[in-house]
């Protein structure tokens, strides 16, 4: 297995040059490969969830650099990635897939007024009032605030 491992091509772990330019723009073509392949995965889910009587959602999770920037002050590498996401999730909400069962909670917490950026300073790892614990995982008070909006929503 050493032995095999050592001919494998190098591979590079920076997703920058997929995502964008040189100059920093975005490389809209590789990123609308993606949305479109994701939104082929949706269909797919949605027509097998129809064909067992159940319906398919799909939730746009909440993400820490899609907060208010002005509250959390992001960095050159977080507002790239912010720049990616805001692209992608309204791209994704703006298809037609997206005109029932779709909902948009990547700036939930933005849109509700509340604060997301104390846990930049917890190091502790105890979670009092924190919502999210890092860019994509939310503390056990952001998910409370999550489901209850998804059970708003849903109507269950």
């Amino acid at each position: 297995k050493i032995k095999n491992k050592k001919n494998l091509p190098a591979q590079s772990t920076s997703s920058r040059s997929k995502c964008f330019n040189s100059d920093n723009s975005l490389r809209y073509e590789n990123i609308n490969k993606s949305i479109d392949q994701f939104l082929e995965n949706q269909k797919l889910m949605k027509a097998i969830s129809n064909s067992r009587g159940a319906e398919h959602f799909l939730i746009i999770q909440p993400l820490y650099v899609l907060q208010s920037t002005n509250e959390i002050g992001l960095n050159d590498d977080n507002y790239n990635k912010s720049k990616i996401f805001n692209y992608v999730f309204d791209k994704i909400i703006q298809n037609d897939f997206c005109k029932e069962n779709c909902l948009d909670f990547s700036r939930i917490f933005n849109n509700k007024g509340l604060e997301t950026s104390s846990y930049m300073d917890n190091f502790t790892g105890i979670y009092k009032n924190e919502i999210f614990i890092d860019n994509a995982h939310l503390s056990d008070n952001g998910n409370e605030i999550v489901a209850d909006e998804i059970i708003k929503k849903i109507n269950f």
